[in-house]
Parts: C-alpha cells; structure tokens; sequence
C-alpha cells in the first residue's frame, strides 16, 4: 500500500522515545480499564499474549498499585519489558508499522475495530518477519506519509509549528491569518497537562541493561526518528 495514503488530508502523526513509552504502557496496563475492572491490565489480551510464552503468573510483572515507588515495582518492570519483547522488535517500533497502515495482515478481525496495534503479541512473529517489518521502516520515506510528526515529549511547540504549517493550505487570505492568530493566542496561554506524577520519571525505572535490551531492538527506529537516547528524561 502507498505510503501516500489519504493524500488529500493533512496528515498528522505522533512519536514518543521508546523507553518513556514502555513505562507509559506498563503503567497502563497494570490499572484496571474497561469491562476489566477486577482484572490485573489493559483488556484481557495483552496478558493473554503474555501468559503463552511467561512460565509464572503475569500479575508478578505488573505494577503493584497499592504500593509506593520502591525497588520490587522497578524489578517488575524490567521483567515485563523482557517478557513482552521479541527477539528484534519491541511494542514502539511494530506498533508505529503497523500505524503506517502498510500491511492489512496485521489487522484482527473482531467485534471492534483494531488496526492491530491491540491485538499485537510480539512474540508470535517469526524472526524473519520482525526483520522485515524493521526494514519496511528503515527504508520508508515518512514525509510521504505525515506532513507533520509531533514528539510527545515537545507537543506544544510542535503542534504550533504543524498547524503553521498547516495554515499554508488555506487559500482564502482572511480566513489563513485569523486562523494564524489563533495558533499564536492558543500558544501564549498553553499549559502542558501531564499525567506524569502518577510514576517515577522513565530513567528511573531503567538500568543499563534494560536500557539496552530496549535500544537494541528500537534504537535504529528511534535515531530515524530524531531520538539519541532511549528515556527523554
């Protein structure tokens, strides 16, 4: 499929450093969400992918909630970051293939609609498809598919220069400049709001050798992508 896709739209896409978002993710799927409100996680099939390949019982690699911050919620982290991750790829790097929209195969048929971001289970990919899906990215040309890409980690500076850029697709000249205007007002009185409290900041959670484990498998992504280290923070 082109990476043109809906090329008559201003395309908009978003990025986050690969160690910040695992945190983001573990610390998601370890609160009750949903229908699931007396279950361990996000939904019933992230741990359901977790338990074919982890010997244990998975509840021991997500967050205690009813705990501080301390050294055991740290270790059990790290184990989930391994236990979720495949032998080249991990959830930043398929997940943004995926986002691409560029092979249908990955899309799961079920009741709601899932480009198959969800229902990803990392470890069922064969070796040589993580390689491929690793090459598909290295070698696409994103301009051709986002004409902006917003980093979560400046997302106000980078919205005003997509939507900047965006304005310069209006022809009509009144209507361009109030919309400029706007981008400027909306500037001056934004405040980020972050959830960010709610844990530790992600270097924190990392230590050298999980650091690597994750950079291995999503550094050359990340670098394409703009980022040189693993954890923004």
């Amino acid at each position: 499929m082109s990476l043109r896709m809906h090329s008559q739209y201003f395309r908009i896409g978003m990025i986050r450093s690969p160690c910040d978002y695992l945190v983001s993710i573990w610390n998601f799927q370890s609160s009750p969400y949903g229908n699931y409100q007396n279950e361990t996680g996000h939904g019933r099939w992230p741990r359901e992918c977790l338990q074919k390949y982890y010997k244990g019982d998975i509840s021991e690699l997500y967050a205690d909630k009813t705990k501080q911050e301390t050294v055991e919620q740290k270790d059990r982290f790290q184990k989930w970051v391994r236990e979720v991750g495949a032998t080249n790829l991990h959830y930043l790097t398929y997940r943004s293939y995926v986002a691409l929209h560029m092979d249908p195969k990955y899309y799961v048929k079920s009741k709601v609609f899932d480009d198959g971001q969800y229902y990803t289970c990392l470890r069922d990919h064969s070796e040589a498809e993580q390689k491929a899906i690793q090459e598909t990215l290295m070698t696409s040309d994103f301009s051709q598919r986002y004409d902006c890409l917003i980093k979560t980690e400046s997302v106000a500076q980078d919205m005003q220069i997509c939507m900047k850029k965006f304005a310069q697709t209006i022809t009509h000249p009144e209507i361009r400049e109030t919309f400029l205007q706007k981008i400027e007002n909306y500037g001056k009185g934004f405040e980020r709001h972050s959830n960010a409290k709610a844990h530790a900041q992600c270097s924190e959670y990392f230590d050298d050798e999980t650091t690597a484990y994750v950079w291995d498998r999503e550094g050359p992504f990340a670098k394409k992508m703009g980022y040189d280290t693993c954890c923004s923070k």
